[in-house]
């Protein structure tokens, strides 16, 4: 640097020769000679100069960002991914380490680095597009004294802060060459802070990354799985900071703004909102649904105003809400005193703590306990025949051998059509009462039907649902009471009632 630059040392470790001469730059040996020394407006306190905002960081990511953008190009021109033309290595200049990035693209204009605002990129697809990125990281190099090197076209520039007229404000040396290179070219003096950030590149700019399917690349996600660092915000491919959600999110457009991470939070629970009116993943349904009817959770995802939800997402939506209830009917809890008389009517009530998931599962056609303890009976109760009365009195002699508590109570029912679920069904049970197909007591054999009435009492004393670990333990210890004290009164009955089967079926039709 020449002239009031604070500091000149940032160009040394280009120059040719054994003394320092910053008239003259080698680089990528090319010669590069002062031509002259800009003096920006930027004054050296403009943006935020506190601690958590445009530090090393912002510096790297408006860097890189660049760099994306025009590798981003590259692959749609002449096809493959942005990593084949995005370079990073860590090199060694004069003693000191310090990362290059380079890229092969068509480089960069210079008055577009130079004047704020100023941007040759247009376009929804781009990351960086405010004409000013570029700009700013020179700024935050200049003022934390980090050696930066910024080389294009014909050009290459070298920023500081100028203390001329008694403002400190932006400056920067241009040089020029007689060779231009390809592409862009920057170093970065090796800090602390910036050796973490480069080396944690892949994960605050996943795109970098080439994935298998170049259609699985971030970029085209918008929603995903968290890391085990937890949940983060992307902002089109690039680390934005962390939020407190069930998933990870990508935004492609929104209104963070330019310091990138100041973004509120109603713009990005909308934001996400939005994302989740296209989402078909059965799986992140599914976690949703389970989260918000397992507790209170103040995450992104529970403070959306409104889900909408297409046709198809409803379908997935509803097998999501059935599969979280074990396959069996369910609806909605609304109130502890309706919900009674949905379980008395063997209805699952999962109670949802998240208004916004409730009224999309309602809209998705999941019936709440209130409409169901108003609708008709799905089956009509029978008044048990005497055949009939004759096998639940076989059923309760085994009880009394295997010395089961007593109490049940058995019915006969018919499935009126309201439900379709009941025109297969074998039997239910309520409470202490047993319900019996009329259908599939005149046409089964008594062990069909032995085992059906074991079945139901499992669920009467263990109060277990089907497939549960407690329903197979319970099962299994009332099959293992009949062997071992009632084997001989069951194989009696067997025997009558095989011989009485025939008179019995046609005298019950």
């Amino acid at each position: 640097m020449t002239g009031p630059h604070a500091h000149p040392t940032h160009a040394q470790i280009e120059t040719k020769g054994e003394k320092a001469n910053v008239n003259e730059i080698c680089l990528s040996e090319r010669h590069y000679c002062h031509e002259t020394t800009i003096h920006t407006n930027i004054s050296s306190e403009y943006v935020d100069v506190s601690s958590t905002q445009w530090t090393e960081w912002e510096m790297i990511r408006e860097c890189m960002q660049n760099m994306m953008d025009e590798c981003d190009y590259l692959a749609q021109t002449r096809g493959g991914h942005l990593s084949d033309y995005l370079h990073i290595e860590q090199i060694t200049r004069h003693e000191s380490r310090w990362w290059c990035l380079s890229d092969e693209g068509r480089g960069a204009d210079v008055a577009n680095i130079l004047y704020l605002g100023l941007s040759g990129k247009r376009g929804q697809g781009y990351r960086g597009e405010k004409g000013e990125g570029q700009l700013l990281a020179f700024l935050v190099a200049a003022r934390k004294s980090i050696g930066i090197v910024f080389a294009s076209q014909d050009y290459l520039l070298i920023p500081g802060i100028s203390e001329e007229n008694g403002h400190p404000h932006l400056a920067l040396d241009l040089y020029r060459t007689q060779e231009p290179i390809q592409g862009t070219r920057i170093l970065i003096e090796g800090t602390l802070p910036i050796d973490v950030y480069m080396r944690d590149r892949y994960k605050l700019f996943p795109d970098i990354v080439k994935p298998k399917d170049l259609t699985t690349a971030l970029s085209r996600k918008k929603i995903f799985e968290p890391d085990e660092e937890g949940t983060k915000l992307y902002h089109k491919g690039i680390f934005v900071r962390p939020i407190k959600a069930l998933f990870s999110y990508n935004l492609s457009e929104s209104r963070i703004s330019r310091d990138r991470d100041v973004v509120s939070e109603s713009d990005l629970i909308a934001e996400i909102g939005q994302i989740w009116s296209e989402v078909t993943n059965l799986t992140y349904i599914a976690r949703l649904i389970d989260v918000a009817t397992s507790q209170y959770s103040s995450s992104l995802e529970m403070r959306i105003q409104h889900y909408t939800l297409s046709e198809r997402q409803q379908v997935i939506w509803r097998k999501a809400f059935r599969d979280l209830a074990g396959h069996r009917r369910a609806v909605l809890w609304t109130d502890d005193i309706v919900t009674r008389e949905a379980r008395r009517k063997e209805y699952v009530v999962l109670k949802i703590l998240q208004q916004p998931v409730f009224d999309a599962l309602f809209e998705a056609g999941i019936e709440r306990d209130c409409d169901v303890a108003q609708a008709p009976e799905p089956y009509q109760e029978l008044s048990p025949s005497k055949n009939e009365r004759a096998l639940f009195a076989i059923f309760d002699d085994v009880a009394e051998k295997c010395a089961w508590e007593d109490g049940r109570t058995f019915k006969v029912f018919a499935p009126t059509g309201t439900d379709a679920s009941y025109d297969k069904r074998l039997a239910f049970q309520l409470g202490s009462i047993l319900y019996f197909n009329r259908s599939y007591l005149t046409h089964s054999t008594f062990g069909e039907l032995l085992q059906t009435f074991v079945h139901e009492e499992t669920h009467r004393q263990f109060g277990a649902p089907d497939e549960s670990r407690e329903f197979e333990q319970g099962q299994a210890r009332l099959w293992l009471d009949i062997v071992k004290y009632a084997s001989r009164c069951v194989i009696h009955h067997l025997v009558t009632w095989n011989a009485q089967q025939a008179p019995l079926t046609q005298e019950a039709t």
